[in-house]
Order: C-alpha cells, then sequence, then structure tokens
C-alpha cells in the first residue's frame, strides 16, 4: 500500500471507528440519562414528567409540553438519539416553566419542613402529610436536581461497569 492509499484508509477510518466503537457507548448513554431524568421527576404524571425533550447541538428555547407520556418522550428521545452523529452534542432539557424550580433548587422557603400536603390530592394526603419533601430547596427525590442527579447515576453505572 503506498503511502497515499494509507492516508487515504486513515481518513476512512477516522470516520468509521468512532460511529463504530465511540457512538453506541454514547447514545445508551445518553438514553439513559433522559430515562433516568424521568424517574427522577418528582410527580407521577403531567407536564413536568413529560415536558423531557433532546435537542441535537443547541438547547431550544421554546416551552415544550413533551410528549403525552413518559414512553412518549423515550420513544422520541430516542428518534433524537439514534440522529447524533460524532462530535454533535445533545441537549436534554425540560422548559416547563416551573422546572428550573426543582432542577435548581429554587423552592422557597428552602427547608419548609414537614409538608401540609395541601398539593395533594384528599385521597392520598395522609401517606404524605407530614413528609418532608423539600430540603435545601430541592425535592427529596432528586437531591441535586433531577438531570445533574441523572448524569451522576449514569456516571456510576459507567464506573462499575454496568452501562
Amino acid at each position: 500500500m503506498s503511502p497515499k492509499e494509507y492516508a487515504n484508509y486513515l481518513r476512512k477510518q477516522a470516520q468509521v471507528i468512532p460511529e463504530a466503537v465511540v457512538m453506541p457507548t454514547f447514545r445508551r448513554r445518553a438514553f439513559k440519562v433522559l430515562e433516568l431524568a424521568i424517574q427522577n421527576t418528582p410527580v407521577n404524571t403531567g407536564a413536568l414528567r413529560n415536558g423531557w425533550h433532546l435537542t441535537i447541538g443547541a438547547p431550544s428555547k421554546e416551552d415544550r409540553e413533551g410528549g403525552k407520556s413518559a414512553a412518549g418522550v423515550l420513544s422520541a428521545g430516542k428518534r433524537i438519539i439514534d440522529k447524533v452523529k460524532f462530535g454533535q452534542g445533545i441537549w436534554i432539557q425540560n422548559n416547563v416553566p416551573y422546572a428550573r424550580v426543582y432542577e435548581d433548587g429554587l423552592f422557597q422557603p428552602p427547608d419548609p419542613g414537614p409538608s401540609k400536603a395541601l398539593h395533594v390530592p384528599k385521597s392520598r394526603r395522609k401517606r404524605v402529610a407530614g413528609t418532608i419533601l423539600i430540603k435545601g430547596g430541592f425535592h427529596v427525590s432528586a437531591p441535586n436536581g433531577m438531570l445533574a442527579d441523572a448524569v451522576q447515576q449514569v456516571a456510576e453505572l459507567a464506573r462499575a461497569g454496568q452501562l
């Protein structure tokens, strides 16, 4: 093989190897971050849980309601993740207006004490009343934010060789 042929071969490999080696792991981990962000969202249904969405290259600026269900959000996210090319970034975001309160720990007061559960339907109020739900401005189910916790969880799974 001549030096010119070898150089052409290396250029082709530089395009093939990242897609074949790096991107499957990147896609698996990106999907797991999305899945865990949805799981970390401290509500069972509604706009906040379904407001997660992905974009390639830059964040979206508009408020989005996301899918009609967590499964719909995951399905839409998988389609985006499958389109991303080596070198492009994925933005996982929730632009529901109040998502920042949960993600950035902006609950006021930051330590309100036991819940009075006024936000919970009466049929479930007894299960929640008296429980501490907010600590340090964050919901206790996502103590560093929904997405931040998901990224940490994926990093721990990767370090343990489980992802």
